[in-house]
């Protein structure tokens, strides 16, 4: 293929540093290896010509302007992608008034517990220093939970041991838990795509919080569950990673994110350079 130019457009409060834990930083030098020139904007001030466009903005909800700005390059990765809200993307959320008597899990209703946006001081920590403000002033006891990570997300048996204040609290969701169980241990399936490009994994530990750090075992040989896929294209998704359990043979989808990282120790017995060689093979359906 002819050399091409791919430009990766990031938040404008973004910083190279942050770029290492991610996979789009290990996808463009494989594809600088191939010959292309893939080059990073901050923000929407300059436009540089290119063949295509990747949109890597993390933060849950992306500001109007990114899309008006990338609709200038003639192809755009994930250019449909806005809102990744679990209250906007989720069917198990509870409500004070909800009928449910089984367990429920408290969350954050931003991606990645909400640390993207600390980072970039974005909307999320003005509304929550906002309402702060105002049950401090009404002296109330807020019992919030302080999401460093969602390792902190928190577990209740039922729907009334959760504290009720949460229920009125802007960017927090209380969800159904419903995990899929094998001997004892918790499992979260995960597929993360660049197109048709996929690697799906079923990770399995004894914290109800199965993420790369709590995992004791891996799996590389299970295949997506049709109704993620086909969630995957209802929902515009060119690039990302999809969390999801599978109990009585149904998928519940748990988060869905738009910026991947990357975890050593979930591709590291996989092949680490070969897993993210396929990912970046992806960006060629786009390109041709």
């Amino acid at each position: 293929m002819k050399s091409k130019r791919i430009a990766i457009l990031l938040h404008e409060n973004d910083e190279k540093p942050m770029l290492k834990s991610s996979l789009i930083s290990k996808m463009a030098i494989c594809w600088e290896n191939d010959g292309h020139e893939v080059f990073y904007l901050y923000g929407t001030d300059q436009f540089v010509p290119a063949d295509l466009i990747f949109m890597h903005i993390d933060h849950t909800v992306v500001p109007d302007s990114y899309f008006e700005f990338a609709q200038q390059y003639p192809r755009v990765i994930n250019g449909d992608v806005k809102d990744i809200r679990k209250s906007t993307l989720n069917n198990d959320l509870l409500h004070l008034t909800k009928d449910w008597d089984g367990p429920v899990i408290v969350k954050s209703d931003y991606n990645c517990a909400g640390i993207p946006e600390r980072l970039r001081n974005g909307a999320l920590g003005k509304i929550e220093k906002k309402m702060l403000s105002m049950f401090n002033s009404l002296n109330v006891d807020l019992h919030h939970p302080k999401f460093r990570s969602s390792l902190d997300y928190q577990v209740f048996d039922h729907l009334e041991d959760v504290p009720k204040i949460l229920f009125y609290y802007p960017s927090v969701v209380v969800q159904k838990f419903i995990p899929e169980m094998e001997n004892e241990q918790y499992c979260v399936r995960t597929v993360s795509f660049l197109g048709d490009n996929m690697t799906p994994k079923r990770l399995k530990g004894p914290n109800p919080i199965v993420k790369g750090e709590t995992a004791s075992a891996i799996e590389y040989d299970i295949e997506t569950h049709p109704e993620i896929l086909s969630k995957i294209k209802e929902l515009k998704f060119d690039y990302g990673k999809f969390d999801y359990v599978v109990v009585d043979g149904k998928p519940i989808l748990l988060d869905i994110n738009k910026t991947v990282g990357v975890s050593p120790n979930l591709v590291s017995n996989h092949g680490i350079d070969k897993t993210y060689r396929h990912h970046a093979d992806g960006i060629y359906q786009f390109l041709s």
